[in-house]
């Protein structure tokens, strides 16, 4: 059997689609167990900062990731660092923020999770996005180096913005808009290069809207079941919702966990 270089997204993949209650199944961590088992290679590829990514590579076992929406590069464990947004992009957005007086946030270092926010920004918020980000609310922060901008904008205002470019958007709240990266691929086919592999031999799973650049680029692509259904319509194939033992079933209908051993024939 050829060696598979699997990319997993994160947040409605690997994990089912719950906010806050979103859990990893059994099923997906045992095909993951069996993948590695097989000699096949377990990669995340998620939009989420390393910080936020460590966790779940520790649980799983799994020592390289694409980060940060395909900007960020681990290796074995090895944060190799993040590429952050066009630099004259974000003066300019920055500048159109401050003049028309939209609250925004910044991250400014994707190894760490926190975000710095100007006070209009927050109010008596603590957190953004889920509640999963603690900020630091100041006014004074470098803008040279910035990885994601969270902007008070709700939905259908997104025209306020002359700026906004909405090919890097996402939107997690309907208080709020997130500029990050959005091309997984990017990520893939250098950290894939790292690795030894081929593109050739590389598989991807999604479900969200920053997933369709990937899909667009990389033929197996395998979308789940919650899937938005944009990327549905450009996958390879579809596999089952997330908390239907999606990944699981996905794998084992291409026969990557087969083996004696494994009790799977």
């Amino acid at each position: 059997m050829e060696r598979k270089f699997i990319f997993f997204d994160i947040d409605g993949t690997l994990t089912t689609h719950d906010g806050l209650d979103a859990y990893i199944p059994d099923s997906a961590r045992e095909a993951i167990r069996l993948l590695q088992k097989n000699g096949h290679l377990a990669v995340l590829a998620s939009g989420r900062q390393y910080y936020t990514m460590r966790p779940f590579m520790q649980d799983l076992g799994i020592p390289h990731a694409v980060t940060d929406g395909g900007n960020g590069l681990v290796k074995d464990h090895v944060f190799l660092g993040c590429d952050p947004l066009d630099p004259g992009f974000v003066k300019t957005l920055c500048e159109e923020l401050d003049e028309k007086k939209i609250p925004y946030a910044v991250m400014i270092d994707p190894a760490v999770n926190v975000l710095y926010a100007t006070p209009q920004m927050i109010g008596n918020r603590e957190k953004l996005v889920f509640d999963l980000i603690p900020v630091q609310v100041t006014d004074d922060f470098d803008k040279t180096d910035i990885y994601k901008i969270f902007m008070a904008v709700s939905r259908g205002e997104e025209e306020r913005i002359e700026t906004l470019d909405l090919n890097f958007v996402n939107r997690w709240e309907d208080d709020n808009i997130c500029i990050e990266p959005t091309d997984k691929f990017v990520g893939i086919q250098r950290l894939t290069e790292l690795l030894g592999g081929r593109m050739e031999d590389v598989v991807i799973f999604g479900d969200g809207y920053n997933d369709i650049r990937m899909f667009e680029k990389i033929p197996f692509s395998i979308a789940m079941g919650n899937a938005v259904q944009e990327l549905k319509d450009i996958a390879f194939y579809v596999t089952a919702d997330a908390k239907d033992d999606g990944i699981w079933k996905a794998c084992e209908h291409f026969g990557w966990l087969k083996g004696e051993e494994n009790g799977i024939v």
